[in-house]
């Protein structure tokens, strides 16, 4: 089976989690670049909340670049390649992120997924989500996003190889659309 890695992103909400999690059915893993902050953060006993993920992950680019989360788990995304040949990538914050895990992952098919939704719909999508950094406010949903857009989301979504736009009600409509986009662009799906 040939190796195949898929890389979303989005704006918060969009759905690029459960896109990859929809993939699990596929006999695709699940890896999320946020499972690196989140170790970073363990490892410097920071307490993880919305406002200190944010405030971390903006203090590693600061340092490293928009690639920084990559760079710093390096070890992580390598250890999950060797064990696996069909990885949903979660998380994507950047076009360097893509580009530089893709050079990690070499003997991999590579494409860049690129998840839209109209920001009211991600709000809402955002409010019954069960991660610790959830808003919890529409005013924090809005720094959230402002926060995505300086990490360099909206170049890696106008980068991408594949738009899916989820504005769908029903996950069943969505998982429709995305296997019928990754199919037509050559990914085995059975």
């Amino acid at each position: 089976m040939d190796k195949v890695a898929l890389f979303f992103t989005g704006m918060p909400g969009s759905g690029k989690s459960t896109a990859a999690e929809i993939l699990n059915d596929y006999g695709f893993k699940t890896f999320e670049l946020r499972w690196i902050v989140e170790r970073e953060m363990n490892k410097n006993n920071i307490n993880i909340d919305t406002k200190s993920i944010r405030d971390f992950s903006k203090s590693i680019r600061e340092k490293y670049g928009n690639a920084a989360v990559v760079l710093i788990g390096r070890d992580m995304i390598i250890d999950f390649a060797s064990n696996n040949n069909r990885i949903a990538f979660g998380g994507l914050r950047s076009f360097d992120e893509y580009s530089e895990i893709k050079s990690l992952l070499k003997d991999f098919r590579s494409l860049l997924i690129a998840i839209e939704a109209d920001p009211e719909i991600r709000f809402k999508r955002s409010l019954s989500v069960n991660k610790i950094d959830k808003p919890r406010t529409l005013e924090e949903f809005l720094e959230r996003e402002k926060a995505e857009t300086n990490f360099g989301i909206i170049d890696a979504m106008k980068r991408a190889d594949i738009h899916i736009t989820n504005n769908y009600d029903s996950i069943e409509d969505f998982k429709k659309e995305l296997i019928d986009r990754l199919r037509s662009n050559g990914v085995f799906i059975d």
